[in-house]
């Protein structure tokens, strides 16, 4: 078993996936951030991507674009990378998906407050089917919502 925190590095860490080179992605909510984790040779941190420097809990940006331009997370907590490599980040505080590449640029988000189709309550982790069906785990509206 190995143990990995960095010397207490992660506060809060919410979701994890790993992308194509093997390294794990932690979406990091106590430190607003999302972290890169090298798993072999030596298990330690190599990327950050988000600053942690808003003053609101659990929330992270991960693109150096402006503020309110669909960037902003609120309480992220599930995270993926899809065949496309692209970086799939819950916002369960904003109650939609944000997409970004995998060095932070913003790509595009979906889903937003409601209990229709396409919309969502509290998405709280995200999975990539072989298939490259986007499997949503909603929370708030206690069901699974399938996009392709």
């Amino acid at each position: 078993m190995t143990e990995v925190h960095e010397g207490g590095l992660l506060s809060e860490p919410r979701g994890i996936s790993i992308n194509r080179e093997g390294n794990l992605i932690v979406c990091d909510a106590g430190n607003k951030c999302v972290k890169f984790i090298s798993l072999f040779p030596d298990g330690k941190f190599f990327k950050t991507i988000g600053s942690g420097w808003l003053h609101m809990p659990n929330n992270c940006v991960l693109s150096l674009g402006a503020m309110g331009v669909g960037t902003e997370l609120n309480q992220p907590t599930g995270l993926a990378v899809d065949k496309t490599g692209h970086l799939l980040v819950c916002s369960l505080g904003n109650h939609r998906v944000q997409v970004f590449t995998l060095d932070g640029g913003f790509v595009t988000k979906f889903g937003g407050k409601g209990k229709e189709l396409g919309q969502m309550s509290g998405p709280s982790s995200v999975s990539v089917l072989n298939s490259g069906y986007i499997v949503i785990c909603e929370f708030g509206n206690h069901r699974l919502q399938i996009f392709e």
